[in-house]
């Protein structure tokens, strides 16, 4: 019985230690958390708002580091915690909220079709309509030698804009569905903005946040 009686005892220590090991394991990692701040209660000897953000997130964590602040959207930043850390942020002054990261995937490449908007270039191909429209996209980025974005014909534009969804004649994916690819707005103008990415195809919340705040950056910058 005293051989079993060991490997009895062996077993016990071995659950114990895998579970102090998992404890440990969850209490140190780490998650991607959008933290909303109310800047308008900014402590007064702070003269720059990220700053404050930055004191505000080393309070409770040394080690983490900022992945984006943003300043149109809304107010507040991204950053890494644990579970723990989250927990004692919420608790600082001028914390709104601290939500986790969230993971969206990419569900259509039919924008026209999941817009409900495919009928309308179809009824009016040669429209000029949109021609002086900034359509601005957030997805996975696109090839700026793309035939789609030829600008043949178009006025005089700014160097940073292309046109959007061009004709392209004998169109296919890998040989299958050929035909002529047009898109919803042929004569607006394209800022793309890639918050997307397609080899593993997903999105983030701090990812989007951050192309939305760089758009309407540009957007103040040009009016």
């Amino acid at each position: 019985m005293k051989p079993i009686r060991n490997i009895i005892v062996l077993m016990a220590v071995m659950a114990v230690i895998c579970y102090r090991y998992v404890a440990a394991d969850q209490k140190h990692h780490q998650k991607t958390y959008i933290v909303h701040m109310d800047k308008s209660v900014m402590p007064s000897p702070f003269s720059d708002h990220v700053h404050w953000y930055h004191t505000t997130m080393r309070s409770v964590s040394k080690s983490s580091e900022m992945l984006y602040a943003y300043n149109k959207v809304m107010h507040g930043f991204t950053t890494r915690l644990t579970v723990e850390e989250a927990e004692l942020l919420k608790k600082q002054h001028g914390t709104v909220s601290v939500q986790e990261e969230t993971i969206y995937e990419l569900h259509t490449t039919r924008s026209p079709e999941f817009l409900g908007l495919e009928r309308g270039d179809v009824m009016l191909p040669e429209s000029k309509s949109g021609g002086d429209v900034i359509v601005g996209v957030v997805d996975a980025g696109v090839w700026p030698g793309s035939k789609s974005l030829d600008d043949t014909g178009f006025a005089p534009i700014p160097s940073r804009w292309r046109a959007v969804g061009s004709a392209v004649t004998d169109a296919s994916l890998y040989g299958y569905a050929k035909g002529t690819a047009r898109g919803m707005a042929p004569h607006a103008r394209l800022a793309v903005y890639k918050a997307c990415w397609s080899g593993r195809p997903r999105c983030t919340s701090t990812d989007l946040l951050a192309a939305f705040d760089t758009a309407i950056s540009v957007v103040k910058g040009m009016s």
